[in-house]
């Protein structure tokens, strides 16, 4: 990805020349022989810093008779083409034959490891050359754009001028160029991260002299746009304070807009926010890696309501609630069998996260008159594990039955696992009691004869509800394991994990509904209201 493509006129002029110089070196005097010879010594290279595009920036200092941009050979043992950009500047220590000089190398240069030995060849035959300090100290890009700053009023301004395009470029992704581009301010306050999706953003931004046309973040390699339909501007009273002279321009200095994309997680560090200006220039800030946070993970998805509180009527929901989806099923990954007995019919059960709640269905468990039947408990790995280990093994020992326990990552989401719970048990039929179902003993004589049964159909067992917990089709039901996996594909994957019936209903006028005497403890399946949203946009893709 190139940090300098053409923003002005100037700038695409010197990128052009620089382009052209640089091919021009690799055609001409790549073959010629070097020879650095004392007496043609025009200088030296003090500092480099090489930014992420590849450009190489130089500071150090250069014969007067000398031209400031020209094609040349850098060598470090190795022969690389070179073109070069340099703007000059007064240095009192410095001879008055010679003047300071910073400036650009297009080449595939890069330093390497230890103390660089490097020369700069140029002019007839390659005949002069500038010599690196032993050693040349290796600056960061930023380091390097703060030298050129410092000195920047009293450079040349005929050769400045077109250097300071290339770096306040509105494709330049140089750090912290604010000062270049028209001594902008800005800062981040938040930036909320989907994978899949790209980010939501809120942050404030302020230019004194150019007005703010867009924004664009750069993470890694990957770089973002603000959508010009998902942005927005407020007033930042806060910063009256810091900045008493801004006035009008604080009615509008804070920021909120959605940025579309793919995001590598692993490869957010030191992001850059854009400032882009409606004269086709840009200023850059680094964002601290403190303002960001991760939807799903770190913040719960009702963060993003702060940012857009008429989320649902943005025209970017649809992909945001998918996305959120595909981030709960990555996040939900695989069961993790702690023991595993086979057994063809087993009851399934997903273990209630409530320690409490726990215990009594173990010694629910013990009264159901279980036999002839394989046992799978499905249990979250945190929290209460330690309990749930314990439970476990006082089934084992009581019952004398095959007994499955399988971890899972939320066990509110035990439905969308249930498929390869069965399969690791090679199950081929099953009772499924969902998190915080309780059978009474008549209960479970019903759900029982149902494991027993040789049909294939699926028997949906209707509790009574308690509390804010509406019972739905998929909180107890039995079928054939063959018959679930191939119903399971069909079904959306919805957040919070039970809403409605889960899908079973696509079974059909077949399934067979049994009242039995159980109940559903808890507001297990009562979401957020975004939750509802969001399921909304999930199950009607499935319809």
């Amino acid at each position: 990805m190139s940090e300098a493509l053409a923003a002005s006129p100037g700038d695409a002029s010197l990128l052009h020349r620089l382009g052209a110089l640089r091919d021009a070196a690799g055609r001409a005097l790549m073959g010629l022989s070097l020879q650095p010879v004392a007496a043609n010594l025009r200088g030296f290279i003090e500092t480099v810093a090489v930014d992420s595009s590849g450009v190489v920036w130089v500071c150090g200092w250069l014969a007067k008779d000398q031209p400031l941009e020209f094609p040349a050979i850098l060598f470090d043992g190795r022969k690389h083409a070179a073109a070069v950009s340099l703007t000059s500047f007064p240095r009192a220590d410095l001879p008055v034959q010679a003047h300071a000089v910073f400036g650009a190398i297009l080449t595939d240069w890069r330093p390497g490891p230890g103390e660089l030995e490097l020369y700069l060849f140029f002019g007839k035959d390659l005949a002069f050359f500038q010599r690196g300090l032993k050693p040349v100290r290796v600056l960061e890009t930023r380091a390097a754009l703060e030298q050129f700053e410092q000195i920047r009023a009293t450079c040349d301004r005929a050769t400045a001028l077109p250097l300071q395009r290339m770096i306040t470029s509105a494709e330049s992704w140089l750090p912290d160029t604010a000062r270049a581009g028209g001594n902008a301010q800005a800062s981040v306050d938040r930036i909320l991260l989907l994978g899949g999706f790209g980010c939501l953003v809120e942050g404030w931004a302020l230019s004194p002299t150019k007005r703010i046309e867009s924004f664009a973040l750069r993470f890694g390699d990957v770089v973002l746009r603000s959508e010009p339909l998902a942005t927005y501007h407020k007033a930042r009273p806060d910063l009256a304070v810091t900045f008493p002279d801004f006035g009008p321009l604080l009615e509008r200095a804070g920021f909120v807009a959605a940025f579309r994309g793919v995001i590598d997680i692993d490869d957010i560090s030191e992001p850059i926010l854009k400032l882009v200006f409606t004269d086709g220039t840009s200023a850059n800030q680094v964002v601290p890696a403190g303002a960001m946070r991760r939807i799903g993970h770190s913040v719960a998805p009702e963060a993003a309501l702060a940012l857009f509180p008429s989320l649902r009527h943005e025209r970017f929901f649809g992909d945001f609630a998918r996305a959120l989806q595909r981030d709960a099923r990555a996040r939900l990954g695989s069961c993790e069998p702690w023991r595993l007995a086979p057994a063809e019919r087993v009851v399934v059960l997903a273990v209630p996260a409530d320690r409490s709640d726990a215990f009594l269905l173990a010694e629910q468990l013990r009264q159901a008159g279980l036999a002839n039947v394989g046992l799978v408990l499905l249990a979250e790995r945190g929290g209460i594990r330690p309990e749930i280990l314990a439970i476990f093994a006082g089934l084992e020992a009581s019952l004398g039955l095959p007994c499955s326990l399988l971890f899972v990552e939320d066990i509110r989401y035990a439905f969308y696992l249930l498929a390869e719970a069965l399969r690791a048990v090679g199950a081929r039929r099953f009772v499924f009691l969902g998190q915080g179902v309780f059978l009474a003993p008549e209960g479970w004589r019903t759900a029982l004869a149902a494991l027993a049964g040789g049909d294939e159909g699926l028997h949906v067992f209707v509790l009574a509800a308690e509390g804010q917990a509406p019972a739905s089709m998929s909180d107890c039901f039995a079928w054939t394991a063959a018959g679930f996996a191939a119903l399971l594909p069909q079904v959306p994957m919805v957040l919070g994990g039970q809403p409605d019936d889960h899908g079973l209903g696509r079974a059909g006028a077949a399934a067979r509904r049994h009242p039995v005497a159980g109940w559903r403890l808890g507001e297990v399946t009562v979401g957020s209201v975004l939750t509802g949203w969001v399921n909304q946009v999930l199950e009607a893709g499935h319809g």
